[in-house]
């Protein structure tokens, strides 16, 4: 094999847009909070893939909203992890994203997937009543600018950047100190 053709062949098959998990979210974890049973309705983390090996907590939160409008959010917001503040949102503006992202077309895939194997990557979750979308990208793709948005968004590298707005517009500019923000990764019950 020459070996243009197999660096394009490996460079195709690392960074396709085909997920492993098919259609189905119920194999990406959600963070909840330690002790609870409600799952966030919106939640962010990042999961710095394989590297470095050493780190105890791999995956670090950047979201957490509740769909009481408890939101629970880091101060960096493209690393997550501590130091963490908390605010209330309106019920209503959460549904008003919502509807935002169902009007771009975001729930007609159940999961966005597209980063390398082992790579950061940034997972974005979504849970409107019975409907549930993943977003699962590479860290570079989620620190990319908002881009002009088409009127139905099918590409994963448009998805991400107008998602990621929507939910930051959520948030309120400041929040209140939380002390200890205690999570863990699980699966959402089918």
């Amino acid at each position: 094999m020459k070996p243009r053709l197999f660096s394009s062949l490996l460079l195709f098959l690392v960074c396709t847009t085909v997920t492993l998990a098919a259609d189905d979210p119920s194999s990406f974890e959600v963070p909840i909070e330690r002790g609870s049973k409600s799952f966030p309705v919106i939640s962010i983390y990042r999961d710095i893939g394989s590297w470095p090996i050493d780190d105890k907590q791999p995956q670090k939160v950047i979201l957490c909203i509740w769909a009481d409008g408890r939101a629970v959010w880091s101060q960096n917001r493209t690393n997550g992890g501590a130091p963490y503040v908390t605010a209330q949102i309106e019920p209503k503006r959460i549904a008003e994203v919502m509807r935002a992202l169902d009007q771009k077309g975001l729930f007609e895939r159940k999961v966005w997937f597209w980063h390398a194997i082992d790579s950061p990557f940034h997972e974005i979750n979504i849970l409107d009543g019975n409907r549930r979308v993943v977003l699962s990208a590479s860290s570079m793709l989620y620190k990319s600018d908002q881009r002009k948005v088409p009127e139905r968004i099918t590409q994963v590298p448009d998805a991400i950047p107008f998602v990621r707005a929507q939910l930051e517009s959520l948030l309120p500019p400041k929040g209140e100190p939380l002390l200890k923000f205690g999570y863990e990764l699980k699966r959402v019950p089918k």
